[in-house]
């Protein structure tokens, strides 16, 4: 039987994953850690609750200097990412977090061509305006690399 969870919290099963999500009366989802016992579930929570969002800091953690990974966190912690509304930051976080994953390992942006990230991203988001704010987020990060 299935762990009782926390007021607000929700389970979305979503091709063959299961995840959870913050939500409270019909506003928008939050994703948390999938595992409910762990502490890094109980800050996300915390932050939900508060109106909050999760700290970034900790799904950046271990990135090699010189990385794709670690220009991502460099710019999260630019005083121009910083600078952005919470709504912009909501969407850069996942686009960001998306090259991250697939790309962080890589040592050079030029590696990212523009075919590359946007045939990526247009899979990924399905559609085309999503891909190309995808391929203004890497060019914002290649300005933020020169800086």
């Amino acid at each position: 039987m299935p762990r009782k969870l926390p007021p607000h919290v929700e389970r979305n099963h979503v091709k063959g994953h299961t995840y959870l999500s913050f939500r409270r009366g019909k506003g928008p989802r939050v994703r948390l850690p999938n595992d409910p016992t762990s502490e890094e579930f109980m800050a996300a929570y915390q932050a939900a609750l508060l109106g909050q969002f999760a700290p970034v800091r900790d799904r950046l953690a271990p990135a090699a200097l010189g990385t794709i990974a670690a220009l991502i966190a460099s710019y999260m912690r630019s005083a121009e990412y910083i600078g952005l509304r919470d709504t912009s930051k909501t969407g850069y976080i996942s686009r960001l977090e998306t090259l991250r994953t697939e790309n962080g390992h890589r040592t050079r942006c030029r590696a990212l061509t523009r075919a590359h990230h946007h045939g990526h991203s247009s899979a990924l988001c399905g559609s085309p305006r999503c891909g190309t704010r995808y391929s203004e987020e890497v060019r914002i990060l290649i300005r933020h690399a020169e800086a």
